[in-house]
């Protein structure tokens, strides 16, 4: 499936919410950049980690109407930390999205995405896009698979060590603050 063509799963916020979590974009455009990645605007891919340091996003006019650069920039750091710092000189963090061989590492991500913004009370505003957005929203709460939780447990312990944590979680307080 293209993912230009997906429908939205399922609405997480309402309009004057997704504009203010907008505002706080460049704070996590910065977190990116402070990472060592740059970020690039284009319509080849909705999103696509090139594994030089590229993180390519689709133009906001080809975004969902609920996408935000803070919600896809953060799911994308978050891959790294499920991955592991070994993950950053491979295309899409090294995951096969054309198959479903890695989809238990798409879902430690959100595991892990879950916890994190459950600790900030925003679960419910940073809601990752793609198809894997149902599982969040249902499952990712309960880190009931194993696997999943192995390398969601992985990756929360290289969140505590990460350089770009105090970075991140300014990015996180930020979008608090703006949402009220």
């Amino acid at each position: 499936m293209n993912p230009l063509d997906r429908q939205l799963i399922a609405p997480r916020c309402d309009a004057v919410t997704v504009g203010a979590v907008r505002a706080t974009d460049p704070l996590w455009v910065e977190l990116l950049a402070q990472a060592g990645f740059r970020l690039a605007r284009r319509s080849t891919s909705y999103v696509w980690y090139d594994g030089r340091g590229e993180v390519a996003i689709a133009p906001d006019e080809e975004l969902d109407a609920d996408d935000t650069l803070a919600q896809i920039i953060l799911h994308e750091m978050i891959h790294l930390l499920v991955q592991g710092e070994e993950a950053r000189t491979e295309p899409d963090w090294g995951l096969d999205n054309l198959t479903d061989s890695d989809a238990h590492l798409e879902e430690a991500a959100l595991v892990m995405q879950r916890r994190l913004l459950t600790s900030w009370g925003l679960e419910a505003v940073l809601v990752p896009t793609t198809d894997f957005r149902a599982y969040y929203l249902a499952e990712a709460a309960t880190e009931a698979r194993a696997d999943r939780l192995e390398a969601a447990e992985a990756g929360w312990a290289r969140w505590l060590v990460w350089p770009q944590r105090e970075a991140a979680e300014a990015a996180l307080r930020a979008t608090c603050e703006a949402i009220g």
